[in-house]
Formats: C-alpha cells, sequence, structure tokens
C-alpha cells in the first residue's frame, strides 16, 4: 500500500568531505543503527565495530563557479508617508485638534 505521506524520518545530510576513508552508519527513529549494503561495510580501526566505510578520491579538476541571480527590491529614492513606520500618524489638522479638547 503507498502512502501520500511522505516518509517522517528521511533525512538528508550533504557536506564536502576531505580526500581519504571516512566511516559511518545510520539511525533510524533516534535508537536503531543500521548499515546500508550499498558501501562497503568494513571492521572500524581494529575494533570489533562494523561501519560504512567510502574512500573520497582526491579532486582532479576545480569546482565551475556558479553565479546566482541576486534577488533585489527597487528602492526608491522619494519618501511616501503610507510605507514608513509612520503610516499610522494623525496630522495635526484644525478638526482633529478640535475633536481633542472637547
Amino acid at each position: 500500500m503507498e502512502s501520500s505521506q511522505p516518509e517522517r524520518n528521511v533525512i538528508q545530510y550533504s557536506e564536502v568531505l576531505q580526500p581519504g576513508k571516512h566511516y559511518f552508519y545510520y539511525i533510524y527513529d533516534r535508537k536503531n543503527i543500521f548499515l546500508s549494503p550499498s558501501y562497503d561495510i568494513v571492521r572500524y580501526k581494529g575494533t570489533n565495530v562494523f561501519l560504512n566505510m567510502v574512500d573520497v578520491k582526491p579532486r582532479d579538476q576545480p569546482l565551475d563557479h556558479i553565479r546566482l541571480p541576486r534577488k533585489y527590491v527597487k528602492q526608491t529614492t522619494e519618501f511616501t508617508k503610507d510605507m514608513s513606520v509612520f503610516a499610522g500618524f494623525q496630522d495635526d489638522t484644525p478638526e482633529y485638534l478640535y475633536r481633542l479638547v472637547r
């Protein structure tokens, strides 16, 4: 049966790794640890602990530069009261002052 809700225990973590051997394992539901058959399973540094291992090779060519377009808001040079912190300010008109005194 296929569920329409996304998996609740799926987290993706990405990081650039230095060249060399890196060991890892997966955690499910904050209590179950398991290994993936998709990666090498090795004994960790001569202990009785088994972990997945990935051997990261050094990069042989530089990364491409990517330029993302900046989103910006066109700023106006003129002051508009309605778009400022003074939008609710009441001007001192004779009618307004008369209502205050009454």
